[in-house]
């Protein structure tokens, strides 16, 4: 049933939360203001209390994504590569430094990739690998 007959509500169904948001299925059917109160509680309780457990805290990562999910037109299409190149991204590397080096080296890790557009500059420096891509 997940994934299939039942399409998004199978997801909702048989899984805590969905793959969509990330929000539970109460918090989706509440709406969004119940789903920022929600977000902004996980980022201050939730890092407080990782922090008082002596866990390592991801406050800036997590504060710049609701920053982005939360400002208005962040996520347009047409100036999403504006924003996440300019803004958030010199945010993201400022709030935590090492961010976009830690996240490449699991993107090569897990997955074997490179990017061919860091993050963090502003312009590719080559254009991109199609026959990687394509897997030949």
């Amino acid at each position: 049933m997940k994934g299939g007959g039942l399409g998004i509500f199978g997801d909702f169904l048989f899984n805590e939360s969905n793959n969509y948001s990330q929000n539970s299925f109460a918090e989706m059917l509440s709406g969004p203001l119940v789903q920022t109160f929600s977000q902004v509680d996980q980022l201050t309780r939730g890092n407080i209390a990782q922090y008082l457990a002596g866990e390592e805290t991801n406050v800036g990562p997590e504060a710049t994504k609701f920053a982005r999910s939360n400002i208005p037109g962040g996520n347009l299409w047409y100036t999403k590569a504006l924003t996440d190149r300019f803004v958030f991204n010199t945010l993201a590397e400022e709030l935590d430094p090492g961010y976009f080096d830690r996240l490449e080296a699991r993107q090569r890790r897990i997955y074997g990739t490179e990017y061919w557009w860091e993050p963090d500059e502003v312009a590719p420096q080559r254009a991109p690998d199609y026959a990687t891509a394509l897997g030949q």
